[in-house]
């Protein structure tokens, strides 16, 4: 096997598109959320798995290890800054989706979740979710 295909293909990547997060409960949308939302609308990141060392740096009880891995585990995005047509770093994105409880919230919640392993445990089987995922759900990233 070619290494460089199986740092490319072999680890597992999620797409997360952002203005889900308003969208999880539609029950508890705050109607002054409908910027917000419209916003979002077309943005997303990919997020790959957390490496072994990494995922042990995350702990539950100290947000800062969350943030530092998350930060790193951010692939790619639709984020530019608006002077020049280069994307901004994982950084200032991470940094822009803590702004927002509920953006924090939902990307951590649906990134971890959305790894193999963890899914594994709680009993569901990739293949099922591969098969009836939505736009946005949590895919193997190619």
């Amino acid at each position: 096997m070619i290494i460089e295909e199986a740092r490319a293909k072999g680890i597992f990547r999620t797409k997360i598109m952002l203005a889900k997060a308003w969208e999880s409960d539609p029950d508890k949308v705050d109607p002054a959320d409908g910027p917000l939302i419209a916003m979002y609308k077309d943005e997303w990141i990919i997020m790959r798995e957390p490496t072994k060392a990494e995922s042990m740096r995350m702990n539950d009880k100290d947000p800062t290890g969350v943030d530092d891995v998350a930060q790193a585990c951010i692939e790619d995005h639709t984020f530019t800054h608006q002077s020049s047509e280069g994307k901004v770093s994982s950084k200032e994105v991470w940094d822009l989706i803590k702004t927002s409880l509920t953006l924090y919230r939902y990307v951590v919640e649906t990134w971890v979740k959305s790894t193999p392993l963890v899914r594994r445990s709680n009993g569901e089987s990739a293949k099922l979710l591969s098969s009836t995922a939505g736009a946005g759900a949590s895919l193997p990233v190619t």
